[in-house]
């Protein structure tokens, strides 16, 4: 019965898996009733969304007319990028000009435009100096690099981003190839999706390799199968769980959260060393396993209890905090650690029955 509830509780956490959702951002750091949260929502919704990319490359001569040919063949690219709403640049952004005929709205440039002579560069110059919107921002004050900027679609979530920076990076990556620019781009998609891919990266990279380490050290102590399988596995289901539950209330995974990973196995193992110690002491003490369980968890199980309790209750203290990712580690962690005491409390009372661990190196089967 123990375990048919810890396979169905598993089962029902795991399917709030793939939901889970990893970001950092406003969001993360500060409450929605904070005063800076909300005068941020409130410029947004007086200016309009400030999620954009900014692509820029170096040229000897944007007035060249095969450069503006190429600005203009960049630009009509990258909107059609997925969730690309616009493009600003110095050929796809127009401006009112006075002609004989009037005001008239025209591309700030036009292939047409590239200068022949020195006297229609420096009016061209000129010109795009006196422009506020396109001077220093489309193009750098000694014109040799280039900007074009990218509208995004709002309100989306950071797998979006991710797949929106790999769209253009593959975009760049060709046309660098066949152009030898060099090309360079940033902006809150590609903060956003690095730092998921970062955090993704770490967990990826830590959690394997924290498992490996405790399973050598819990082999080199106890020299059974048992004493290292039980073990991570309940930190394992302790880290679905809990992953799983932030994920099944819509709280994502941040930079300060993804430390739950080594926290969670961490006192875990520390748990199951102390409490297989005990059985392995208590075994040379009885005849039989099931009552040197019994006597372990007389003698051991309070004080890991007590052990992971504190440790929850300091944890817990995070909650008070202002902050909803200081706030959210505090929760998860105490509902991580009591899990895994839970778990592997559970699982070693199952696992290490029929099992008999002796001092040596050999473990005799009852």
């Amino acid at each position: 019965p123990l375990l048919a509830g810890v396979v169905a509780i598993t089962v029902v956490f795991s399917l709030f898996l793939p939901q889970l959702e990893t970001r950092e951002d406003e969001s993360t750091w500060m409450a929605d009733d904070h005063p800076a949260r909300l005068e941020y929502g409130r410029f947004r919704d007086l200016f309009g969304s400030a999620v954009f990319i900014v692509v820029a490359y170096e040229t000897s001569d944007p007035f060249a007319r095969a450069e503006i040919e190429y600005l203009d063949y960049l630009s009509g690219r990258l909107v059609e990028l997925p969730h690309i709403t616009g493009v600003a640049s110095l050929t796809a952004m127009e401006e009112m000009v006075t002609t004989d005929f009037g005001m008239v709205s025209r591309p700030v440039l036009r292939a047409s435009d590239s200068p022949h002579n020195e006297a229609e560069r420096n009016q061209l110059e000129a010109r795009i100096a006196a422009n506020p919107f396109v001077y220093g921002t489309l193009i750098s004050g000694d014109y040799r690099v280039v900007g074009i900027v990218l509208d995004v679609e709002a309100s989306l979530d950071g797998e979006t981003y991710r797949r929106i920076t790999n769209e253009l990076e593959l975009l760049l990556d060709q046309e660098s190839e066949v152009t030898d620019r060099q090309f360079y781009y940033g902006g809150r998609p590609i903060y956003d999706a690095t730092i998921n891919q970062i955090m993704q990266k770490d967990i990826r990279t830590f959690l394997p390799l924290t498992l490996i380490i405790s399973g050598l050290v819990l082999f080199a102590l106890f020299r059974h199968w048992r004493a290292v399988l039980i073990p991570l596995v309940a930190v394992l289901l302790a880290l679905s769980w809990t992953f799983g539950l932030k994920a099944m209330l819509g709280i994502p995974v941040t930079p300060v959260s993804s430390t739950l990973v080594a926290l969670i196995v961490i006192i875990g193992v520390a748990n199951s060393v102390h409490f297989i110690a005990h059985y392995r002491l208590e075994l040379a003490r009885k005849r039989r396993a099931r009552h040197a369980l019994v006597a372990t968890f007389s003698r051991a199980g309070l004080p890991c209890l007590l052990t992971s309790v504190t440790t929850a209750v300091g944890f817990g203290s995070l909650v008070i905090s202002d902050m909803p990712l200081i706030r959210d580690l505090g929760i998860f962690a105490v509902f991580g650690i009591l899990t895994a005491f839970v778990l592997t409390m559970v699982l070693l009372a199952v696992g290490l029955g029929p099992a008999r661990l002796t001092h040596g190196a050999a473990a005799v089967h009852l």
